[in-house]
């Protein structure tokens, strides 16, 4: 469970996130929406522990966590397989799986660098979700993909969550009549 109680969060002299609180419990998910440059990243990157510079309190009692940045970060120097095989420890076949189900079985052995935006988006959502995570964090999950790539990785995310708690931003992920929480950031 993650239980954070923000006052305030500021770059410099501006107020960015204030009177926030959020209580994220085993299994459940939470839609972050709000208007482009909100602070949407800005929050997930508090509720994952990366940002701690607010006023304000988190307790996370998660133990293993995943997340995706909208940055789309990758380690480089290693192919797309490799690099999920070292951040997932997930088996050959499980991989080699989730690449196929999102169209990436051609681009395994490619590096991050020779990836499309939308190619980088499936694989970091693999990464995600491969890993053997309590809660995971889809910052922009469907960032670059077309109609029909979007469905497939929806379907992906909707198999692979396993009842895991998530959080995400952008785009809606899930049906209309699956339960999730959301929060508008206005």
């Amino acid at each position: 469970m993650i239980k954070l109680n923000l006052k305030e969060k500021r770059f410099d002299d501006k107020i960015v996130l204030k009177h926030l609180n959020i209580t994220i419990s085993n299994g459940e998910v939470l839609h972050i929406v709000g208007d482009s440059g909100i602070g949407k990243t800005t929050l997930m990157r508090i509720l994952t522990g990366i940002d701690t510079d607010f006023n304000g309190v988190i307790v996370n009692d998660y133990k293993k966590m995943s997340i995706t940045f909208p940055e789309r970060v990758f380690l480089g120097g290693i192919n797309l397989f490799a690099e999920i095989k070292v951040l997932t420890n997930a088996s050959d076949e499980k991989i080699n799986t989730a690449l196929f189900k999102l169209g990436l079985s051609n681009s395994k052995y490619k590096y991050a660098n020779q990836l499309s935006t939308g190619m980088k988006s499936r694989a970091s959502v693999i990464r995600a979700l491969l890993a053997k995570s309590e809660i995971v964090f889809l910052d922009e999950p469907l960032l670059g993909l077309d109609e029909n790539t979007k469905n497939i990785t929806k379907k992906f995310i909707t198999d692979e969550l396993n009842n895991r708690s998530i959080v995400y931003t952008g785009e809606d992920i899930f049906e209309k009549d699956f339960l999730q929480n959301k929060i508008f950031l206005e």
